[in-house]
């Protein structure tokens, strides 16, 4: 028989905790929770520094989710707490896992506005907490692209790709280069992704075509008078 359990995972080296629900056939499972901070602790210190005890149960899943998120809103922000949001809809686990169910809360524009500002108000609460959060993650993600990972990485990948392309300059100029639409004063139109070729082969002012396809304006004056340039998609 299915059992909906509120459990509480408690870090026995700091006394940090984390309060989840948890659907399950067996409440003697091994199942210590899906926080992203808690997982991260486990992974620092060991499950074995770890200890779970089911604090409630109940006989729906709605009454567990009302119960878990009343019991973590009185520990948000709490320096010793691992829980970042205030739960009560089973979490990303349970939205993943359902998420190509025709009946998944989070297909329901509402009910995913409601979570974005849940969230927004709980960072708000926490700013210090998050920012802290913020700046160690930006540490990690610099330390793990220093050293010779790095240097070596991009030769090789400078090294790719000029044999990639050394024979095919044309081909990744083509593939670089914004084409244009180029009006005369006939209305003949001209495609081009070499303005400035063309620019020299029609004798008139490369700058001045060039401006106009930035304005979008007809060229009142000058050699190229009567011309007008447009950026176009490929």
């Amino acid at each position: 028989m299915k059992k909906y359990l509120i459990y509480k995972t408690t870090n026995i080296i700091n006394n940090k905790f984390y309060i989840g629900a948890h659907e399950t056939n067996n409440i003697n499972d091994d199942y210590f929770g899906s926080g992203i901070l808690l997982n991260k602790a486990i992974k620092k210190y060991g499950i074995e520094n770890f200890k779970k005890e089911i604090l409630q149960e109940f006989d729906t899943s709605s009454e567990m989710y009302e119960e878990e998120k009343n019991i973590i809103e009185k520990f948000l922000g709490n320096p010793l707490c691992y829980n970042i949001n205030s739960g009560g809809s089973g979490g990303w686990d349970y939205v993943n896992k359902n998420i190509h169910n025709k009946n998944n809360p989070m297909k329901n524009p509402d009910t995913v506005k409601k979570c974005v500002e849940s969230n927004k108000k709980t960072r708000n609460k926490n700013k210090e907490k998050y920012i802290k959060i913020a700046n160690e993650n930006l540490k990690k993600a610099v330390s793990k692209n220093i050293g010779n990972k790095k240097p070596k990485h991009s030769k090789f990948m400078t090294e790719f790709m000029k044999n990639k392309w050394e024979t095919k300059k044309e081909l990744l100029r083509d593939s670089l280069s914004s084409w244009f639409l180029v009006i005369d004063p006939d209305k003949n139109e001209f495609k081009t992704n070499r303005l400035q070729d063309f620019c020299l082969q029609k004798n008139i002012p490369y700058t001045t075509i060039w401006k106009s396809s930035k304005d979008n304006k007809i060229i009142k004056k000058g050699k190229a008078k009567g011309w007008l340039c447009k950026i176009i998609q490929n």
